[in-house]
């Protein structure tokens, strides 16, 4: 395991981010006599007990350092530029954490950022219900099943393993969303490892599509955000590669149970109930003991949300509004036109109003409800006896809205995708 180990050093992560064109300038610290006297506002970063800069440690070309009484950066051929001058020489300078930054690569930044937002709750709760509502309800379905089972067993495996995130310095921290959950493994890279391969396999196994496009579009999506993660500094290298390498391994142990898994959801009579009992249990009594910060709400959201819309579909199914359609062979790809960019915006309006609406409404309820069963004053949704259930409540009515509600809202409409009742399998 001592591989591991090394990996885990911040030094890989702040040579990628340098690599890349992340320049890391120094701590912002005001001095207001310092600025009365004409001085600099940017003073030396000071790590490892070190006065006025780095040590010649972590590989890294440029540390910020005073040099004869003056605010300046010294560069590896041992000549002094001064903070102003750098900036100067980036047109992107920024500042996180307290850490000035510039950034010389203004393409690649804002590629890992929307890499580093495809990894995140605001993009599932987007794609999910577009690609469920509007392309391909089966591949969206069976995709979320690998997906919430593999961001479950991450965040677990997160409050088991409880490594640290790189320390800045050395690397510098772009994101700072998550710096209170631990790193190991990394959950982006789980999950932008998994929705991409499993969608596109699923997608391959239904379409007649050309299988060289559904592999370079599974590996770019997940290079992007797996990348991201060392960009933008909140990963080591081991915590990446580790989150790889854990997807692929649930995927291989998975896929070949995934579509009797699919079948039994939506048509056995014990189906809600599991789900239900299930997703409960391991968001209470089996998710691992954690002292400090938690990654149980995380993962309370995800099952929660995903057992809500595995539940919808068992609904849909027994009511008797889905039907199997057998078809013979695969389903040609139908290319977006007009009038469906049209209907698919209108649908997912529709949806996008009706999940916000149950958010804020059930989650006032649920908040109030457990507030007042766990003996409260006031209703607080934050706190410990009461964040876990308010959340799984809240997203777990979500999902059936998601799956159940939304669908027939725009059937009764007359704008419902017409194959989307009949895709069972």
């Amino acid at each position: 395991m001592d591989w591991i180990k090394e990996l885990r050093d911040p030094k890989y992560t702040a040579a990628f981010q340098q690599w890349c064109g992340v320049v890391p300038l120094g701590r912002v610290v005001v001095d207001n006599n310092n600025l009365q006297d004409g001085g600099s506002k940017f003073d030396a970063v000071r790590p490892n007990g070190v006065k006025n800069g780095y040590h010649a440690t972590n590989g890294l070309k440029a540390r910020p350092t005073r040099h004869s009484g003056e605010n300046g950066i010294q560069v590896s051929n041992g000549h002094v530029k001064s903070v102003e001058d750098e900036i100067c020489k980036h047109k992107y300078v920024k500042t996180s954490g307290g850490l000035q930054y510039a950034i010389s690569n203004k393409p690649l930044y804002l590629i890992f950022r929307l890499g580093a937002l495809m990894g995140n709750e605001e993009f599932f709760l987007g794609f999910f219900p577009f690609f469920l509502w509007n392309v391909d309800s089966v591949v969206a379905r069976q995709t979320i099943i690998m997906w919430s089972l593999t961001m479950y067993l991450g965040q677990a495996a997160k409050d088991v393993i409880r490594w640290p995130r790189p320390p800045s310095p050395p690397v510098v921290r772009l994101e700072i969303e998550h710096s209170g959950e631990h790193g190991m493994p990394s959950t982006h890279a789980m999950a932008g490892t998994v929705i991409p391969c499993a969608l596109f396999l699923l997608i391959h196994e239904r379409y007649e599509i050309s299988p060289y496009l559904c592999v370079t579009a599974a590996v770019v999506w997940a290079v992007v955000v797996c990348l991201s993660r060392l960009y933008l500094g909140v990963h080591s290298v081991a915590d990446v590669m580790c989150g790889i390498g854990s997807s692929l391994l649930l995927m291989a142990s998975i896929l070949p149970y995934l579509g009797k898994c699919d079948w039994y959801i939506q048509t056995h009579i014990s189906s809600p109930f599991v789900l239900l009992v299930l997703s409960l249990a391991l968001c209470t009594v089996l998710y691992p003991a954690s002292k400090g910060f938690s990654s149980r709400s995380n993962a309370t959201e995800i099952l929660a949300a995903s057992a809500g819309t595995l539940t919808g579909c068992w609904v849909l199914h027994y009511t008797g509004i889905t039907k199997v359609v057998q078809t013979a062979g695969l389903h040609p790809v139908i290319y977006p036109t007009l009038d469906w960019v049209a209907y698919s915006l209108v649908r997912f309006s529709i949806g996008v109003v009706s999940l916000v609406t149950t958010y804020f409404i059930t989650g006032k309820f649920a908040a109030w409800l457990v507030s007042y069963m766990v003996g409260l004053e006031k209703t607080d949704k934050k706190h410990p006896s009461v964040i876990i259930p308010y959340k799984f409540i809240t997203y777990y009515t979500m999902g059936l809205v998601l799956m159940a509600l939304v669908p027939n809202i725009t059937r009764w409409l007359g704008i419902c995708r017409s194959t989307f009742f009949g895709e069972v399998l």
